[in-house]
């Protein structure tokens, strides 16, 4: 029997060097038989009122922000979700 649980959002506004930055981070999780497995992982990164070259420069802070908690969680599947983690930025 599985039991599936309501995906959990988090959305939070922080200000980097002056910049606003939005996140929305959704995660889902399946619980089978009491073990947990994570079946979706999506960020969204919404980064209002910057150029290109600044973009490029914030990915490597995004990365510092996000990427150390995720490597924390104990999932089998975390790591293939961060290898193959997208931001997309508007």
């Amino acid at each position: 029997m599985s039991e599936s649980v309501l995906p959990m959002f988090s959305s939070r506004s922080f200000i980097v060097s002056g910049l606003t930055l939005r996140s929305l981070i959704h995660f889902e999780f399946i619980f089978v038989y009491g073990v947990r497995k994570c079946s979706s992982f999506i960020l969204l990164q919404v980064v209002d009122q910057i150029s290109q070259h600044h973009l490029l420069k914030r990915l490597s802070l995004i990365h510092c922000i996000f990427l150390p908690p995720l490597s924390k969680i104990r999932c089998p599947y975390v790591h293939g979700f961060i290898s193959g983690l997208s931001i997309l930025f508007h």
